[in-house]
Protein backbone atom coordinates (compact mmCIF):
# COMPACT_ATOMS: atom_id res chain seq x y z
CA UNK A 1 0.00 0.00 0.00
CA UNK A 2 2.82 2.39 0.82
CA UNK A 3 4.20 2.14 -2.70
CA UNK A 4 0.77 2.89 -4.17
CA UNK A 5 0.43 6.02 -2.03
CA UNK A 6 4.01 7.07 -2.74
CA UNK A 7 3.52 6.88 -6.50
CA UNK A 8 -0.20 7.79 -6.59
CA UNK A 9 -1.17 4.52 -8.27
CA UNK A 10 -4.91 3.97 -7.93
CA UNK A 11 -5.06 6.39 -4.99
CA UNK A 12 -4.33 10.06 -4.48
CA UNK A 13 -0.58 10.51 -4.12
CA UNK A 14 0.27 10.99 -0.46
CA UNK A 15 3.94 10.57 0.34
CA UNK A 16 3.41 11.29 4.03
CA UNK A 17 0.95 8.39 4.25
CA UNK A 18 3.34 6.24 2.22
CA UNK A 19 6.20 6.91 4.63
CA UNK A 20 3.96 6.05 7.59
CA UNK A 21 3.07 2.75 5.92
CA UNK A 22 6.71 1.99 5.11
CA UNK A 23 7.68 2.66 8.73
CA UNK A 24 4.88 0.40 9.93
CA UNK A 25 6.18 -2.26 7.58
CA UNK A 26 9.66 -1.93 9.09
CA UNK A 27 8.18 -2.30 12.59
CA UNK A 28 6.59 -5.52 11.39
CA UNK A 29 9.85 -6.80 9.92
CA UNK A 30 9.18 -6.12 6.24
CA UNK A 31 12.42 -5.95 4.27
CA UNK A 32 10.88 -4.27 1.24
CA UNK A 33 9.69 -1.36 3.39
CA UNK A 34 13.34 -0.69 4.29
CA UNK A 35 14.16 -0.56 0.58
CA UNK A 36 11.32 1.88 -0.12
CA UNK A 37 12.37 4.15 2.74
CA UNK A 38 15.92 4.17 1.41
CA UNK A 39 14.69 5.13 -2.04
CA UNK A 40 12.44 7.86 -0.60
CA UNK A 41 15.32 9.44 1.34
CA UNK A 42 17.54 9.16 -1.76
CA UNK A 43 15.07 11.08 -3.94
CA UNK A 44 16.28 14.68 -4.05
CA UNK A 45 12.81 15.82 -5.14
CA UNK A 46 11.48 14.99 -1.66
CA UNK A 47 11.39 17.33 1.31
CA UNK A 48 12.84 14.44 3.34
CA UNK A 49 15.87 14.05 1.04
CA UNK A 50 18.78 12.84 3.15
CA UNK A 51 21.42 10.73 1.40
CA UNK A 52 22.99 9.53 4.67
CA UNK A 53 19.62 8.21 5.90
CA UNK A 54 19.01 6.77 2.45
CA UNK A 55 22.30 4.91 2.71
CA UNK A 56 21.42 3.70 6.21
CA UNK A 57 18.02 2.36 5.14
CA UNK A 58 19.41 0.67 2.06
CA UNK A 59 22.30 -0.87 3.99
CA UNK A 60 19.85 -2.07 6.66
CA UNK A 61 18.21 -4.28 4.04
CA UNK A 62 21.44 -6.25 3.87
CA UNK A 63 22.00 -6.12 7.64
CA UNK A 64 18.54 -7.44 8.50
CA UNK A 65 18.09 -9.73 5.50
CA UNK A 66 16.21 -12.91 6.29
CA UNK A 67 14.41 -14.69 3.48
CA UNK A 68 10.76 -15.14 4.26
CA UNK A 69 7.88 -16.82 2.50
CA UNK A 70 9.12 -16.04 -1.01
CA UNK A 71 12.89 -16.41 -0.98
CA UNK A 72 13.27 -15.15 -4.56
CA UNK A 73 11.34 -11.98 -3.76
CA UNK A 74 13.55 -11.42 -0.72
CA UNK A 75 16.66 -11.88 -2.86
CA UNK A 76 15.30 -9.39 -5.41
CA UNK A 77 14.78 -6.81 -2.66
CA UNK A 78 18.33 -7.40 -1.41
CA UNK A 79 19.75 -7.08 -4.95
CA UNK A 80 17.79 -3.85 -5.54
CA UNK A 81 19.11 -2.40 -2.29
CA UNK A 82 22.70 -3.30 -3.21
CA UNK A 83 22.35 -1.66 -6.63
CA UNK A 84 20.89 1.51 -5.10
CA UNK A 85 23.71 1.54 -2.51
CA UNK A 86 26.35 1.31 -5.21
CA UNK A 87 24.90 4.36 -6.96
CA UNK A 88 24.46 6.34 -3.74
CA UNK A 89 27.94 5.50 -2.46
CA UNK A 90 29.52 7.49 -5.29
CA UNK A 91 27.83 10.67 -4.07
CA UNK A 92 28.82 10.35 -0.39
CA UNK A 93 32.00 11.20 1.49
CA UNK A 94 33.80 8.55 3.52
CA UNK A 95 32.45 10.20 6.68
CA UNK A 96 28.88 10.11 5.40
CA UNK A 97 29.25 6.45 4.46
CA UNK A 98 30.62 5.66 7.93
CA UNK A 99 27.65 7.45 9.54
CA UNK A 100 25.23 5.58 7.26
CA UNK A 101 26.91 2.27 8.12
CA UNK A 102 26.57 3.02 11.82
CA UNK A 103 22.93 4.04 11.54
CA UNK A 104 22.07 1.02 9.40
CA UNK A 105 22.38 -1.30 12.39
CA UNK A 106 20.11 0.71 14.66
CA UNK A 107 17.57 2.29 12.33
CA UNK A 108 14.11 0.96 13.07
CA UNK A 109 11.55 3.51 11.91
Amino acid sequence: MGYLYYRGLGVAQDQTKALELFREGVRRGDLESRLHLGRAYADDRNAIYNPVLAYAWLKSVENFYRPIIDEQLSMNVLDDAKKALAILKGALTDGEIAKGEELSWTIRQ
